[in-house]
C-alpha cells in the first residue's frame, strides 16, 4: 500500500510530500480532480461521495514513517507531508479518529505535516497536535454564498472555514490559504481583499483547470495583477500555470 508518497505535477509546487487517508470525499466539490480521476478509473460516483478509510493504513503508515524516520536520522525527515490532495482528512465524520490516529503516527516519528481542508471547524479537534509540532493548518477558500453551495455543495461554509484559520493562529499554528482554484475572478479577488491581518501567514494561488473555454474567457495577467495588488507585500505564491497563463513564463 503507498503511504506517504512524493506527488508530482501542479500537486508538488504544493508539497514534497503527501498522504491520502481516506478513499473518496463527501464534499462533492464539482471541480474535484480527484473525483474526475476516480470517475475515469471507473468508481462509481454514489461511491466516491462516501469516504472509506483505507485497510490496514496506520499499520502501513507506522511503517513508512519508522522507515523514514530512521533513515533521516534522531531529528526525522522534516519534508512537509500534505494531508490530503486526494481525499479531504476531515470530510468522513464516522471515520475522523483515522485523521487524529495518523497524526498521532507521524508525532510520534518526528515528521513535518500539513493540512488542507474545507471542512472549517471540524478540524480544530486536532489543533492540539499540530500547535506542539508546529505544524501548518490550511484551508482552502474558492467562493462563496449561492456559489459555493453549487460548487462545493457539502464542504463547509466560507465563514466556518475562517473561524478555523483565526483559531488556528490563536493557538499558535502556521496558517494558510489556498485559493484554488480560481473560476469566479470577482469572488476570488474578494476573498484576497479579506486578508486578515494577523491570521493568515501565508496565499497560495492557482487557476481553473481542466474547462478550457472558462480558463480562455478569464485574463489572467489583469487577475495576478490585481490579486499582487491587493496582497502587497503579504507572504504568497501563484503556481506555475497560472503565471504561464498571465503571460510570465
Amino acid at each position: 500500500m503507498r503511504t506517504i508518497y512524493e506527488p508530482t505535477g501542479r500537486a508538488a509546487e504544493y508539497s514534497p510530500l503527501a498522504l491520502n487517508l481516506y478513499k473518496g470525499c463527501a464534499h462533492r466539490c464539482t471541480y474535484c480532480y480527484a473525483r474526475k480521476m476516480a470517475k475515469m478509473y471507473g468508481t462509481p460516483e454514489c461511491d466516491f461521495n462516501i469516504p472509506a478509510s483505507r485497510k490496514g493504513l496506520l499499520a502501513e503508515l507506522d511503517k513508512k514513517a519508522y522507515s523514514m524516520q530512521k533513515t533521516a536520522g534522531h531529528r526525522g525527515d522534516r519534508r512537509e507531508i500534505n494531508l490530503c490532495f486526494m481525499c479531504d482528512p476531515y470530510s468522513a465524520p464516522h471515520n475522523g479518529d483515522i485523521t487524529r490516529e495518523s497524526l498521532l503516527i507521524l508525532e510520534k516519528h518526528k515528521m513535518n505535516v500539513s493540512i488542507l481542508t474545507k471542512a472549517g471547524t471540524k478540524a480544530c479537534r486536532d489543533f492540539d497536535i499540530l500547535a506542539r509540532n508546529g505544524w501548518k493548518f490550511g484551508s482552502t477558500l474558492t467562493c462563496f454564498g449561492v456559489v459555493r453551495k453549487e460548487k462545493e455543495p457539502f464542504a463547509a461554509k466560507l465563514s466556518d472555514r475562517i473561524d478555523a484559520i483565526v483559531i488556528a493562529k490563536k493557538q499558535g499554528i502556521f496558517t494558510y490559504v489556498s485559493l484554488e482554484p480560481v473560476f469566479n475572478v470577482d469572488m476570488a479577488l474578494e476573498i484576497l481583499r479579506w486578508r486578515a491581518p494577523g491570521f493568515v501567514d501565508f496565499w497560495k494561488i492557482g487557476k481553473v483547470n481542466y474547462d478550457k473555454p472558462l480558463e480562455n474567457s478569464i485574463d489572467w495577467k489583469a487577475f495576478v495583477a490585481e490579486a499582487r495588488k491587493i496582497l502587497g507585500d503579504v507572504p504568497h505564491m501563484f503556481k506555475k500555470d497560472t503565471l504561464i497563463a498571465a503571460g510570465e513564463k
